[in-house]
């Protein structure tokens, strides 16, 4: 994930490397939806260890809630998917009191993503997504929420335990 993106302040620079383990439930089975076309609903929670390789600290560490709404194509090897979500983290920039985008130990983590899966095989997908994600402790430092916005790429592969649809 790359930082800041901004068209109001400067912001140092906050760059991150993030790592995730999802794991996901289906809510609904795909239905043919007039504005959404075909697809179906999932809930994802994410555990994430960041790296922080340009700006201040080393690490970000928590987990995200995520809705995901899952677009299936006329090739039944492709999805497209859609997905917001929120989590908190926890991690060593705050102690850095020279800068003041991220103001404590715990800040929260609303984030939005567009995304691709191949399939590769009945249970196995190669995934690419591209996310914004946002840092910051919603004004609980005093003095110290400037935030981040950062924009990034993931590159994942999926496991489906049991793939009843598509």
């Amino acid at each position: 994930m790359f930082g800041p993106v901004s068209w109001v302040h400067e912001h140092p620079v906050f760059n991150y490397a993030q790592t995730n383990v999802r794991f996901g439930w289906m809510v609904s089975e795909p239905l043919e939806y007039k504005y959404l076309g075909r697809g179906n609903l999932e809930l994802v929670f994410e555990l994430t260890n960041s790296v922080i390789f340009g700006g201040a600290g080393n690490y970000l560490r928590g987990f995200t809630f995520l809705g995901r709404y899952n677009l299936f194509l006329s090739d039944p090897r492709w999805t497209l998917y859609f997905q917001v979500g929120a989590g908190v983290i926890l991690n060593d920039a705050y102690k850095d009191l020279s800068q003041s985008e991220i103001g404590q130990a715990l800040e929260f983590t609303p984030q939005g993503s567009v995304g691709i899966r191949r399939f590769i095989g009945r249970n196995w997908t190669l995934d690419g997504e591209v996310m914004f994600h946002h840092i910051s402790n919603g004004g609980l430092s005093e003095g110290r929420n400037g935030g981040v916005n950062a924009v990034g790429g993931l590159l994942g592969v999926t496991y489906f335990f049991d793939r009843l649809w598509h």
